[in-house]
């Protein structure tokens, strides 16, 4: 019970973020964007951590998947579609990661999982029916759940680490890369312009909050499994939605709410444990009658 409550609080989290990245936007483009937030948050936990010679490269494959492959997809497609919709086509990040846990990992998935990763693919497809929106924006959102799935892997075969080393880590190994990025394909920024009381509340929630649901989400992926836990990141869409349309009144279509719902549906059977039966082929066949 107590690693369903916190993965949710960690999908809250992530959520809102959808709005509050949305306002962060409206102030600088995607890319720089990520490397301040993850530049402060690195330096923030740096003087904690305690690294490992043998983990640095999984601290280098995990920051370069997430931080920058996850994240970078994701925010330059948030620049340019509603944040709603960006927080449905996400949800493709679960049957992916799914996939991959049963190619990677050998873990198992049942047909409840799989009935409820094809009602969240259906949900998804429906983005693309949006007659305002163009076939970029939801194309790189999938990239953009490809490389969380990716990240669900690597995580899985990562031994247990400090959390102020995994935050400072994999902040500290993507951050320039998301500088280079920013200075080859984007614009140069007006500072005098800027909402400096905007960006800097974003960058706190961002930095400070973000960082510490990763770590835990991490943690949790360690112990519970990649089947396990990331089904509850479906519910990610309910809270986006509800952030979007409080904080950035965007409206809520019957399209998109379509496609969330059956999103919702495709949380509650993914997350879904298979019903084991087992004492048949446990027990002896000329034992069967006394049990």
């Amino acid at each position: 019970m107590k690693h369903q409550i916190f993965s949710i609080l960690v999908v809250l989290s992530w959520g809102l973020n959808f709005a509050i990245s949305k306002i962060g936007l409206a102030e600088i483009p995607p890319f720089l964007l990520l490397s301040i937030r993850f530049g402060l948050a690195g330096l923030i936990f740096l003087p904690f951590a305690k690294f490992d010679r043998k983990n640095l490269f999984s601290l280098l494959k995990i920051g370069l998947t997430f931080n920058v492959g996850h994240y970078g997809f994701i925010f330059v497609a948030l620049s340019i579609l509603p944040g709603s919709a960006v927080a449905i086509i996400m949800q493709s990040q679960v049957p992916i990661a799914i996939f991959l846990s049963y190619l990677f990992l050998q873990e198992k998935m049942s047909l409840k999982q799989s009935f409820g990763i094809i009602f969240a693919i259906i949900g998804i497809l429906l983005i693309y029916g949006i007659p305002e929106l163009n076939f970029v924006g939801p194309s790189l959102g999938l990239l953009g759940s490809f490389c969380w799935g990716m990240t669900q892997i690597l995580m899985k075969k990562t031994p247990k680490i400090n959390k102020a080393t995994y935050i400072a880590g994999t902040h500290l190994f993507s951050a320039p890369f998301l500088l280079i990025f920013s200075f080859v394909f984007e614009k140069r920024v007006d500072w005098g312009v800027v909402n400096l009381y905007s960006l800097g509340g974003v960058l706190f929630y961002q930095v400070i909050i973000l960082s510490l649901s990763m770590a835990l989400w991490q943690n949790l992926i360690s112990k519970h499994g990649v089947n396990k836990i990331s089904p509850f990141s479906l519910l990610q869409v309910v809270f986006a939605l509800a952030g979007t349309f409080f904080i950035l009144h965007e409206p809520l279509t019957p399209l998109i709410l379509l496609g969330a719902g059956l999103t919702i549906v495709g949380v509650h059977f993914a997350a879904m444990k298979k019903e084991e039966k087992i004492l048949l082929t446990v027990i002896p066949k000329k034992n069967r009658g006394r049990s």
